[in-house]
């Protein structure tokens, strides 16, 4: 259980200091995409690639891990999709709209479980 809080908290500690960032107005708003642009492309997946450099991937319990996820994330999916047309009317939203509500519900979970 440590190792698991151990590995989600520099990703929680990276989002509540991005949170914290974009509150205060330090940044200009061009140099804010360029600080989130930063922290997508270079500094999140290098944490990432360091967190899974150190990992034995081939152990039964990644797989087990591996295998709950992917099954969580692709049930999250199939019920997004069954629910959208009912999501859409609920949310006043337009398909173009749900895919973030999508994106939202079903993206940054497969990246905190790489972390």
């Amino acid at each position: 259980m440590i190792a698991i809080f151990e590995a989600l908290l520099p990703v929680f500690l990276i989002i509540v200091l991005g949170a914290m960032i974009r509150h205060y107005p330090m940044f200009d708003e061009p140099v804010w995409r360029g600080v989130e642009n930063l922290c997508y492309y270079l500094l999140f997946p290098a944490l990432l690639i360091k967190t899974l450099a150190g990992t034995e991937l081939g152990s039964a319990s990644i797989l087990v891990y591996a295998a709950a996820l992917l099954f969580a994330i692709f049930t999250m999916t199939a019920v997004l999709l069954l629910l959208q047309p009912w999501l859409c009317r609920r949310l006043s939203a337009s398909p173009a709209a749900f895919t973030s509500v999508f994106q939202g519900a079903t993206r940054w979970h497969g990246f905190v479980a790489l972390s």
